[in-house]
């Protein structure tokens, strides 16, 4: 009896190792055959199944004589032991399934090209997904700090002194994603700039995606501003005089992208840092609700979608880990607070279980961009350490006491 290629690929699930190898895409399967959908109408690993009742359920979708066939096919896919022929089987039906995958995809979407090729996407290269299991007893702690973060000693530095206290590392580690939580115009930007500038100088290599109003000559202003101290309505008046050759030695760390808001989705900067010929120690993106979404996502999961894809760019499959820095607005009740909590960030809570280490940017609302500093979240460290800052004329953060910053405020101390 000839019987259909998905049939023997079925037959073939009935060996247990087979089955567990496989399980992941079980339940997404687009079968083509009536006993596809009938033995997979419900999550029962089909060893399970006597010859009985494998007979009484495909009695209404196949003959007698056919279904004996079917047995006996079973019956010489579960006597398969050798690993090889397992991992054959389980290859071939991988393909199988992302042949009736593509065509499923493509019927489905052919008059909408993006989310076929987004749905495409999302088909599995491999059954485990890269996973890899390891033996941990056999593992040399030496040798996954330098396989993972390049070693010990490479941590990236920081400006701020409430960082430093905060991490057991009195820095950054690569593979972090560190969210800079504040309001509109009161300096989240710019506390990512005054970092970075810091890293430049220490020779990191750095990508900076700008997506909305900000300029290249915006870009250049600032980053000389803050670099040579000089105040930023002096530089903004005339850049040559002071963008020099030095500045300009440190500047070369640094790629800028700009570009407008919605142009760019989170899983096209993965795929451009992933085919780029420099390899990033940091990547800074200004800020998270300027990609591009699905319109028709959730806000939920759209967060947690582009969250997942900075979480790739800090630690890329098979690639040493990096830092990567994102802006984000908070909800709009915490705009004028003095200090943001953790749950202040806007739109998903899905963002807050992802990142590493989340720094927020309250405003005192004082003359100079100024307010309380909180690191609400540190994943290696200590949460809910906070200080006072404020922004001086050439874009530079400075630590203050609550003392003086209540000054600014022109109110007492609690």
């Amino acid at each position: 009896m000839k019987l259909e290629p998905e049939l023997v690929h079925i037959a073939s699930m009935f060996n247990t190792k087979v089955f567990k190898s496989v399980s992941p895409i079980i339940n997404n399967f687009p079968w083509s055959t009536p006993i596809g959908k009938e033995l997979f109408s419900e999550p029962k690993p089909l060893d399970q199944y006597s010859d009985n009742t494998i007979a009484s359920i495909l009695s209404n979708v196949m003959l007698g004589d056919e279904i004996s066939g079917f047995i006996e096919l079973i019956h010489d896919s579960k006597s398969i032991v050798d690993p090889k022929q397992i991992e054959l089987l389980v290859k071939n039906i991988h393909k199988y399934y992302k042949v009736r995958k593509v065509h499923q995809i493509v019927g489905q979407n052919s008059d909408d090209v993006e989310s076929l090729l987004k749905e495409i996407k999302k088909i599995p290269d491999s059954l485990t997904g890269g996973i890899d299991a390891v033996q941990l007893g056999g593992l040399k702690p030496s040798e996954v700090i330098a396989a993972e973060l390049g070693g010990i000693d490479n941590v990236i530095p920081t400006n701020f002194e409430v960082i430093r206290k905060s991490t057991p590392f009195n820095g950054y580690l690569p593979g972090q994603v560190v969210q800079v939580v504040g309001p509109p115009g009161r300096g989240k930007s710019a506390l990512m700039l005054y970092e970075i500038v810091n890293m430049a100088i220490n020779g990191y290599k750095i990508l900076w995606v700008a997506m909305g109003d900000l300029m290249k000559y915006d870009f250049i202003s600032r980053f000389t501003t803050v670099i040579t101290g000089v105040e930023y309505y002096k530089v903004a008046l005339d850049p040559d005089k002071y963008f020099t050759e030095p500045v300009q030695e440190v500047a070369n760390n640094i790629h800028l992208i700009t570009i407008p808001a919605g142009k760019i989705s989170s899983r096209e900067l993965v795929n451009y840092v992933d085919n780029s010929e420099i390899d990033y120690d940091i990547i800074v993106a200004d800020y998270d609700s300027n990609f591009k979404t699905d319109s028709e996502a959730s806000s939920y999961d759209q967060g947690g979608d582009t969250y997942n894809d900075l979480t790739e760019l800090a630690r890329p499959p098979g690639k040493r880990s990096r830092l990567v820095f994102i802006g984000a607005q908070p909800k709009i009740q915490y705009w004028e607070a003095l200090s943001i909590p953790l749950e202040g960030a806007g739109e998903s809570s899905r963002k807050q279980h992802i990142i590493d280490m989340m720094i927020t940017l309250g405003t005192a609302n004082s003359d100079r961009p100024a307010g309380i500093m909180t690191l609400t979240k540190v994943r290696r460290g200590s949460p809910n350490a906070s200080t006072g800052y404020v922004m001086d004329e050439a874009g530079r953060f400075h630590e203050i006491s609550r003392e003086q910053l209540a000054l600014m405020r022109k109110v007492t101390v609690d």
